[in-house]
Formats: C-alpha cells, structure tokens, sequence
C-alpha cells in the first residue's frame, strides 16, 4: 500500500525485522554480512525471492581527476588482492577481488530496468 525509503540495505533489513515493512529489495553482500547465525535477525526474517545474479556497483571518480590519478586508483583495487592486507581488507566487507567492468555483466539490470515502474513518494 505504500512504500518507504530507508536510505539503505541494512536499515531496510532493520525495518523488516522491527516490522516497519512487510518486505525490502536489498544487496545479498549488505544481506549475508548482516544476517548471520549469531545475529538477532537470522531466525526472524526469510528470503522470500532471489533476483538473477547482478555485478557489483561499479567504483566511479569524478571526471576532473586526472587521467594519470584515475589510472592509478584503478592500478590501485585491481592488485589489491595480492597482499595479505588487500585481502584481509576486502574480506572484511565481502569482496574477493576487483576486476575491470564489462557492459555486458550489466545486462540483467538493463532487462529487469524495462519491467519495473518508478513510484514516486509523496
């Protein structure tokens, strides 16, 4: 009957488990990371439907960074799974590796895109 903006995945998971909303749209990484078997939420909230597998959001910078910073920032995530500290990092927050992009892993978002609607909020 109406739809809320939480501002993000885990405050939606939150309102789902205090009961402020019947069911919410969120990232299994946000997901996995915050309903695990030690946590509150584990017995308490069911995933009732499984989207087709999408990429990761893409890492953006500004266009007035210079090419030869962008390059390097880019040189930077690529390789930052070959040290021990890369790893351990990245595996705090989920993420295996960085890798390039390809438009192509986008194209479930871009199907999907033409089957929903936009709902403005009053």
């Amino acid at each position: 009957a109406s739809t809320i903006l939480t501002g993000s995945h885990d405050r939606s998971i939150i309102a789902v488990y205090r009961q402020l909303a019947d069911a919410a749209a969120v990232d299994s990484l946000v997901y996995n990371q915050l309903v695990t078997p030690e946590s509150e939420y584990f017995n308490k909230i069911k995933i009732i439907e499984k989207s087709p597998g999408y990429p990761m959001p893409p890492v953006v910078a500004p266009q007035s960074l210079s090419p030869e910073l962008r390059n390097g920032l880019q040189r930077a995530l690529l390789l930052l799974h070959e040290s021990a500290r890369g790893r351990r990092s990245m595996a705090e927050i989920g993420i295996d590796k960085f890798i390039l992009g390809d438009p192509a892993s986008y194209a479930n978002i871009r199907k999907s895109a033409g089957r929903t609607q936009e709902v403005s909020i009053p």
